[in-house]
């Protein structure tokens, strides 16, 4: 150990900025480490587990997954999945799901919005978007937190995958539509 300390000694004589330039940089990598990662995980991918529909409408279908919900601060983490009846163009791409990260305070009732993923009909990422998680008041068509919160039992089975989801909120679309058609 002496003789290692001593050659790192000689080396620092001869190299003293180096080592200066190196903590400089470490410290420079440390900070833009710390600000960037959480964007990393902000983005979630297509979920391919099982998920719970929670809404319907005429352009779409809205599903919680139901596994790794993750609590932190009182607030619970939930990917939530929108499937796009027909796919719209943004920037270009044809966007046929939305997979997007909340935060979501039961107490309060209220949404964080952490970042979103925007897919093809084949699952490509096409487009992503990152939100400054501001707390904001459930619309209308946010019934995750009715879901998840306050115990709303939802009348559509499970699915596993996304591509099950499409499929399932457009049978269910369907089958609202041809009630509504025969006015029952």
């Amino acid at each position: 150990m002496k003789e290692w300390i001593s050659r790192f000694s000689e080396w620092y004589a001869r190299h003293p900025r180096l080592l200066s330039i190196g903590v400089f940089l470490a410290i420079g990598a440390y900070a833009v480490f710390s600000n960037f990662w959480p964007l990393f995980f902000a983005i979630p991918p297509l979920p391919t587990g099982k998920m719970q529909m929670v809404s319907l409408a005429l352009d779409g279908a809205r599903f919680v997954v139901t596994e790794d919900h993750t609590e932190k601060d009182g607030k619970l983490r939930a990917d939530i999945l929108l499937t796009f009846e027909k796919p719209f163009k943004a920037e270009g791409a044809a966007i046929s799901f939305e997979a997007k990260r909340e935060w979501i305070d039961c107490a309060k009732s209220r949404i964080e919005l952490e970042g979103a993923g925007f897919y093809d009909e084949h699952g490509e990422k096409v487009l992503t978007r990152y939100f400054d998680r501001k707390p904001e008041a459930p619309e209308l068509g946010d019934l995750e937190v009715e879901y998840l919160c306050h115990g709303r039992k939802p009348d559509a089975p499970a699915v596993i995958g996304y591509h099950s989801a499409m499929q399932q909120g457009r049978t269910l679309r369907s089958d609202l539509e041809t009630r509504v058609h025969l006015g029952q």
